[in-house]
């Protein structure tokens, strides 16, 4: 999976990149990308082999509820925490 983690220790926040254009799924993305185990603990802020860039492109997205996370509950299954480029 390509997971982004951006929170400080014992406080969890994370973003997971499940897909983009043509690669449809965590695995298959990670999988083309070559991103493997050997990224885990990566620190963006100075790593020479991951990093990420602003795009300064305006970017329309829409918003949807979390998917397979039914276990969490009603209240944050349903959160729109999902963010959908259009």
């Amino acid at each position: 999976m390509l997971n982004f983690v951006t929170g400080e220790k014992d406080n969890p926040q994370a973003v997971l990149i499940r897909g983009i254009e043509n690669f449809k799924g965590p695995g298959i993305l990670s999988r083309e990308l070559k991103v493997n185990n050997s990224f885990y603990g990566e620190d963006l802020n100075n790593s020479n082999r991951i990093w990420i860039e602003n795009s300064h492109k305006k970017n329309d997205f829409y918003t949807a509820s979390r998917v397979g996370i039914d276990y969490a509950g009603d209240k944050w299954k349903n959160k729109p925490w999902r963010f959908i480029l259009m």
